[in-house]
């Protein structure tokens, strides 16, 4: 069962107010709010009368609370001429234990003796087989070509944003089944054909033959209950996760595309059939409020195999690494294997780099999320990530060094075709004394998130003291966060913080230039990292433009739990890892990926030294 507060606004009551004073809610706005935990209200006014003016919240007789005028807001202040430090703005929380033993309550504005009731607020009631059934039904409507949202409400007696607000649990209708366990349960159903056809979902190219086959206008992939072929409609971006919409006319569903194939999903049978990590599968479950919600609003019309029209490439990850070494890797097959051209867009903040330099890429933008499902719409059709990741995982027989030659052969052409798109800007560099006239120049890399040395501003304090012994002058790159083309708050927070790593390095440490390269895009770091004379980075992400891109030695520490098979993931051609016997993990809970080390700096320096010829 699922309680929560159905607020109705009187918009009448309001506008007698005005000839009182002035101002109002900023929250709740619109007409009817739906709250299934604390409400919280927030707004101003003014008046030039005297009268005592605050807001009481009452259920029936009782009082609940009074809250004053009590907050300063800057921005009425200066528009109205006040004092700067005038109090007219309010703010506050009704928690539930507040309203749990009543049925509905009242928020009025006083003003003087006279009272103005502004919000109702009902307790609404949810059985969990009311909101089972409301779910699913509103789940086969909007799978249907009958989809109306109006009506649906209208039927259902209810409104958008309180059917919304229930919607949100919309994931737990859903079950999460590997290939084994659909077998097990729905056996029956099953097609003959059902391990062939999961088995190509998985494959390594899967995504780039969909592209293909979609440039022909011939796309269509078996289902693995019928058998029939459907084919793609309609895309929806979530995020970094592109779904794509599959019909045969009658029925649908959902193929994820997330560094390949994720999950396929079965609105019908309320079903996520698990195809890759459990980690990107949880990232699909959590998104699929969002993504109904833009189906929903960006409804097909109908489920008809012809409303289908192919538009482009959809090139967004939220991590440079799979950006770069799977979907970049796939622009890049494209353009090598075929003529054809595409038109690509990025979501914005998922966007590290300008695609237009591919040959094979027409047009290229970056827009919101909303504006890649609206153009999708607009246009009628879809949108395919280019997923070719550099390592073949599906491989299933192979050496560890001759699996690691072939990824690097592999990554070299990439490489080299992304270095070739910096060359006139390397022309400019080499009147950017900084970084020709040292006689060293030391990349390291530093991190405030995860795989972080944790004795880093020490430990490089110590490295950079140490080197100044043999190199007359030195110049060293801080690297951390890669900004994308259109970087958002959460880039700017972690820069910010690595910033104050930068600092606490470089105040400790003189006669030395630094440059701060966080915060800098994957371009621009490619510029920096082509003047390196040696590198020290995790083994990871953190090492890609010096190592993997432009092949430079350098020194590398990892979690010594790692595998050598989780090595082949990453590039490198010529480095030196400080030896796990001498690195200790520190978060002895999580994945080698995440996890923070410990290290001697002067275990760091024999690394680094070695590299160098310098020492004994």
């Amino acid at each position: 069962m699922v309680d929560a507060f159905l607020m109705a606004y009187d918009k009448e009551m309001h506008v007698s107010l005005y000839n009182k004073v002035i101002g109002g809610f900023d929250f709740p706005s619109g007409e009817i709010q739906l709250s299934l935990d604390e409400v919280t209200f927030s707004g101003w006014f003014f008046s030039d009368s005297e009268d005592c003016i605050y807001i009481q919240v009452t259920t029936g007789s009782d009082i609940l609370g009074i809250y004053d005028l009590d907050f300063i807001r800057p921005d009425v202040n200066a528009t109205l001429n006040l004092d700067a430090d005038f109090r007219l703005g309010f703010f506050f929380k009704i928690e539930p234990e507040l309203t749990s033993l009543a049925s509905a309550f009242d928020v009025s504005i006083v003003i003087g003796a006279d009272v103005f009731t502004i919000w109702h607020a009902s307790k609404f009631t949810l059985t969990s087989v009311q909101e089972t059934q409301l779910c699913r039904s509103f789940l086969e409507q909007l799978h249907s070509d009958r989809f109306s949202s109006r009506e649906f409400y209208q039927n259902n007696l209810i409104t958008e944003q309180l059917f919304f607000g229930f919607f949100k649990s919309i994931s737990a209708q859903f079950s999460v089944k590997n290939i084994e366990e659909c077998l097990e349960y729905y056996n029956a159903e099953m097609s003959i054909d059902y391990f062939n056809i999961v088995e190509d979902y998985q494959s390594h190219d899967f995504s780039i033959r969909l592209i293909n086959m979609s440039s022909q206008a011939c796309c269509r992939i078996a289902d693995i209950f019928s058998g029939d072929y459907f084919s793609p409609i309609r895309s929806y971006v979530v995020g970094d996760i592109n779904y794509v919409l599959f019909s045969n006319g009658e029925c649908c569903f959902y193929l994820a595309q997330h560094s390949g194939v994720v999950c396929l999903i079965y609105p019908s049978r309320y079903l996520i059939l698990k195809l890759s990590v459990e980690s990107w599968v949880n990232v699909v479950v959590d998104s699929l409020f969002d993504l109904f919600c833009n189906v929903s609003k960006f409804h097909p019309g109908n489920l008809s195999c012809d409303n289908q029209s192919f538009l482009g490439l959809n090139v967004s990850h939220s991590r440079p690494y799979h950006y770069f070494y799977d979907y970049l890797n796939g622009v890049f097959e494209l353009s090598q294997s075929s003529e054809l051209t595409f038109d690509a867009v990025s979501v914005c903040g998922f966007d590290f780099y300008n695609l237009a330099f591919f040959p094979n890429i027409s047009n290229f933008t970056s827009l919101p999320e909303y504006g890649v499902n609206s153009l999708a719409h607009e246009k009628c059709g879809y949108f395919l990530a280019p997923s070719l990741p550099i390592v073949n995982l599906t491989k299933s027989e192979y050496s560890i060094d001759s699996f690691r030659d072939e990824v690097r052969a592999r990554f070299t052409d990439l490489s080299n075709f992304v270095t070739k798109s910096i060359e006139s800007d390397l022309e400019a560099l080499e009147n950017f004394s900084p970084l020709t006239s040292g006689n060293l120049v030391i990349w390291i890399g530093v991190s405030s998130e995860k795989r972080q040395w944790v004795e880093q501003v020490s430990g490089v304090r110590s490295l950079i003291n140490e080197l100044k012994n043999s190199f007359k002058t030195i110049t060293v790159i801080i690297d951390g966060r890669t900004f994308p083309l259109n970087p958002n708050d959460q880039d700017f927070y972690i820069s910010a913080s690595e910033r104050v790593i930068f600092d606490a390095i470089s105040s400790g440490v003189d006669d030395v230039l630094f440059i701060n390269s966080s915060g800098l895009t994957a371009r621009q770091k490619l510029i920096y990292a082509s003047s390196v004379d040696i590198f020290f980075t995790s083994y990871a992400t953190d090492s890609m433009y010096p190592s993997a891109f432009l092949r430079k030695k350098g020194v590398v520490y990892v979690s010594p739990v790692i595998l050598e098979s989780q090595k082949l993931l990453h590039v490198h051609y010529s480095i030196i890892e400080v030896p796990s016997s001498l690195v200790r993990q520190v978060s002895v809970d999580k994945s080698w990926d995440f996890s923070n080390v410990s290290m001697d700096w002067q275990d760091v320096y024999k690394c680094i030294a070695n590299i160098l010829n310098i020492g004994d």
